[in-house]
């Protein structure tokens, strides 16, 4: 009786996300290296480290409760759709606007995107939609709550639990790298 009582709760558990295929986990590494390339190339940032893809991360998706309370730190992104059709560009200032702490809930996503200490990140697709909260402008042109459905979660990992950007060291592109330059691009660290 108890271990069909577990299996029972570990099938409710399981049943809340799906992994990531490894093709979509390679689109969004790549993404991610993409933009934070881009991001630490126009600021310029000194210890940007280069994305890889940890599965134990998505792991630690197994519920909208705890995405949400996850989301606290600053560790989840949460995504609408999965597509990567934006390609990253700061130039005209991009980069230094997102430096400047707006209660813009779009920049904000990107802050949480381009802190150079994260150097995992584990994907899930959720079988029903979370709702989440988001800042968003209303119609008077003012920052107002709002919630959010989302269809897939991001799990960034790194040593340890980061505000946006926390960390930053500006300067020449991977110039301050304690694991040494990235193989694939001048302008990151090694994870």
């Amino acid at each position: 009786m108890k271990l069909l009582t577990a299996l029972g709760i570990l099938s409710i558990c399981a049943g809340f996300t799906l992994a990531f295929p490894e093709d979509l986990q390679q689109r969004v590494v790549d993404y991610l290296n993409r933009y934070r390339e881009s991001f630490a190339a126009h600021l310029p940032v000194a210890n940007m480290n280069e994305m890889i893809y940890n599965a134990s991360l998505e792991r630690r998706i197994s519920s909208c409760s705890i995405a949400r309370y996850e989301g606290k730190d600053n560790r989840v992104m949460y995504m609408r759709e999965i597509e990567f059709k934006n390609k990253p560009n700061f130039e005209n200032n991009g980069a230094e606007e997102i430096m400047i702490d707006h209660d813009d809930s779009e920049l904000f996503f990107y802050r949480q995107l381009v802190n150079p200490l994260y150097s995992g990140v584990g994907c899930t697709n959720l079988k029903k939609p979370c709702m989440h909260k988001i800042r968003k402008v209303s119609e008077d042109s003012k920052m107002e709550d709002a919630e959010d459905k989302a269809i897939a979660m991001c799990f960034f990992g790194g040593d340890e639990n980061l505000k946006p950007l926390e960390g930053l060291k500006r300067g020449e592109p991977a110039n301050q790298c304690p694991n040494g330059k990235s193989k694939t691009s001048r302008y990151m660290c090694k994870p």
